[in-house]
């Protein structure tokens, strides 16, 4: 009877043990699908918010093209026309300077969540390149680098 009861216990443990295993897999299965989910959900919340700025400077500076993205505590701000060939120093300056202030303004109106979920809560620098059109066979025109 001992036996019996010992065997039984013992087989009781195994199966406490191996539920236990597989609990816990099933856990961590269910916390790395979290993990992965949340990560794109801010990897497509970062897009479309770095993809509004993009319109808004489309919009409101009449360019061919605009692609911001995040390196780091900088922003980079391609923007792209073929207009700036024509345009003389002074005034690629002065275009290059609206453009950060415009920029600027647009992330002051984001959340400081988004802000922190694209990297740019302690934003210290704004680089602004200039170039002629959009894609591959771009030129660069000009770099204008704005610290905070």
């Amino acid at each position: 009877m001992k036996k019996i009861i010992a065997s039984i216990l013992f087989l009781f443990v195994i199966g406490i043990g191996s539920s236990h295993a597989q609990l816990g897999g099933v856990l961590d299965q269910v916390k790395k699908n979290a993990q992965t989910g949340l990560s794109n959900a801010q990897k497509q919340a970062s897009a479309s918010a770095l993809s509004k700025i993009d319109a808004e400077l489309m919009k409101k500076f009449g360019l061919d093209g605009a692609k911001t993205s995040v390196v780091g505590n900088t922003l980079k701000v391609l923007v792209a026309d073929q207009d700036f060939a024509g345009l003389n120093a002074d005034s690629k300056s002065k275009t290059a300077t609206a453009v950060n202030t415009a920029t600027k303004s647009l992330l002051s109106k984001m959340s400081p969540d988004l802000l922190k979920s694209l990297g740019l809560n302690n934003l210290n620098t704004v680089v602004v390149e200039m170039v002629n059109k959009m894609g591959n066979t771009a030129r660069l025109k000009d770099t204008f680098t704005f610290k905070k």
